[in-house]
């Protein structure tokens, strides 16, 4: 949670909350009632403690889950899927925030290759780097200065593997569909 409390949380109280929209807060818990009666609560994934068995025996309706290249698939489905379900909301909605990583990450080969769910079941929103003035003008210079596959990844938003491997990974040209090979050929191993 010291993560979220410098970051994200910090960033969403003070910039993306509307002035006059609290009616209650605490801070140590990185809570917020809003005046319409809607709860929001910020819990850090990646700290010593157990937060992540902790979210799964809560209810909502509404997750995100900021740079989600950084937790288990099996923490996503088993723990922050699940409290997706809170009573007597309209919809259900989880967001997945990340930079791009190797395609051989499982959020790739989940949304991307769609090897687990149909894709209706969800909506796959790309974007890149946020164009001036949003950032620091300084960022954008050391965004420039990226070579290889970082300039790939958070430049352009692609998913691509790390440079200097021997045969680069294309999952569009290096995936096909299985080939069932008869029995009665020979096999070399």
């Amino acid at each position: 949670e010291v993560d979220l409390r410098a970051t994200l949380w910090k960033e969403f109280v003070e910039k993306v909350l509307p002035p006059g929209s609290v009616a209650r807060k605490n801070d140590s818990i990185l809570y917020r009632l809003l005046r319409n009666g809607s709860e929001i609560y910020g819990l850090g994934l990646d700290s010593g403690t157990d937060n992540v068995n902790k979210l799964a025996s809560r209810e909502y309706n509404f997750v995100i889950v900021e740079e989600a290249t950084e937790i288990e698939e099996s923490d996503f489905d088993e723990k922050i899927q699940r409290t997706v379900r809170k009573p007597g909301c309209i919809f259900y909605q989880t967001l997945l925030v990340c930079n791009p990583q190797s395609p051989s990450h499982w959020l790739y080969k989940r949304f991307y290759l769609k090897e687990v769910h149909n894709p209706k079941d969800y909506e796959l929103l790309e974007g890149k780097t946020l164009p001036p003035p949003f950032l620091p003008e300084g960022f954008y210079q050391r965004l420039k200065s990226l070579k290889g596959v970082f300039a790939e990844r958070y430049r352009e938003g692609k998913w691509v593997g790390a440079e200097g491997v021997v045969y680069p990974f294309n999952p569009s040209i290096h995936i096909i569909d299985p080939i069932y090979l008869p029995r009665d050929w020979q096999r070399i191993m």
